[in-house]
């Protein structure tokens, strides 16, 4: 089992919580870090740990989606610079030597690695991340596990909880937008009411052919129809194509597969002078070091070596002009 973790996610949720310093470097992230993984290598015990990390929005988002992720607070200038200081040293040098994978690509989020990982990967994978934008990853051999509500989701799940299935979880939040994305969603449809709607008219299309009188299934009337009708069906797909993960379009597979091929099995003794270099010492005992000591072999991949062409990168074919 392959154990796909959201590393700026886990980074933002450990920031805060604990107050470490080692001869006056904060130390904070690194060590909650490292805790946290801990506990899910106990937890779920993976053949091997791919981590992906943020490399920046990709362009084709902002070009579909100029409001995309605009406005994000970083707070004190300082703090947040530190906090990147841990996440590099996390990615570039601690995970490494752990036996972890850990995956990052300049102008591609960690949505699109940890999505297309789990495709590529052969056998059962879980994904560790509080971001619901994967849901729609899971499929038959893919699950999705919230830390915070401390639940593992399956098909079945997404089945009982939405009433869809997790590829048209992509629709129901074209529907009603993603506040943390900056994702502006059709006025007066929450989750509530895309839920409602789907499980009447089946899909986007058939939601906006009620609201023009063209469903057979009944139309709909009143403020919720204006509603619809004035966000427009471009700008409900244009939302669709910036939440879906599912068209490689950033090169994510090819910087997966690099990756892996650079896996070095856990080094338990340059590991150990790390821990007690930076004095953690609740992470120097069996637990911690047996977990990751374990961490020895790459993760196994299906996907061939020939790749597919990055979807944004195509060179579009030109026909010569005929004469008829």
């Amino acid at each position: 089992m392959i154990l796909i973790i959201d590393g700026n996610n886990l980074a933002h949720r450990v920031r805060h919580t604990f107050s470490l310093s080692n001869r006056g470097v904060d130390v904070s992230t690194t060590y909650g870090f490292l805790r946290t993984l801990g506990s899910m290598l106990k937890r779920f015990i993976p053949t091997s740990v791919i981590v992906c990390w943020d490399g920046g929005t990709p362009e084709y988002r902002r070009r579909i989606l100029p409001s995309y992720k605009a406005g994000r607070k970083r707070g004190d200038e300082g703090e947040y610079q530190d906090f990147l200081r841990q996440m590099r040293e996390l990615a570039d040098y601690a995970l490494p030597m752990m036996g972890v994978v850990s995956a990052r690509k300049r102008g591609a989020e960690a949505d699109d690695l940890m999505y297309h990982a789990s495709r590529i990967s052969n056998g059962e994978s879980i994904i560790v991340t509080t971001d619901k934008d994967l849901l729609q990853a899971i499929c038959a051999g893919v699950s999705v596990y919230s830390p915070t509500k401390d639940k593992l989701y399956s098909q079945k799940d997404i089945s009982n909880e939405y009433g869809v299935t997790p590829a048209t979880l992509v629709h129901l939040k074209a529907l009603a937008g993603d506040g943390s994305d900056n994702i502006a969603g059709v006025r007066g449809i929450g989750m509530k009411t895309a839920i409602k709607l789907f499980r009447q008219y089946d899909s986007i299309s058939g939601i906006y052919n009620a609201c023009t009188g063209c469903n057979p299934k009944g139309k709909i009337i009143g403020k919720l129809r204006q509603n619809v009708l004035e966000f427009g069906l471009d700008r409900i797909c244009a939302n669709a194509a910036v939440i879906s993960l599912g068209f490689d379009r950033v090169g994510a597979k090819q910087e997966l597969l690099g990756a892996i091929e650079d896996f070095q099995p856990t080094d338990k003794a340059r590991v150990k002078k790390y821990l007690m270099r930076n004095a953690f010492v609740s992470l120097i005992d069996p637990g911690f070091l047996g977990g990751i000591s374990k961490l020895v072999k790459p993760p196994i991949y299906t996907c061939g070596i020939r790749l597919p062409v990055v979807c944004g990168r195509r060179t579009p074919i030109v026909l010569p002009h005929i004469h008829f």
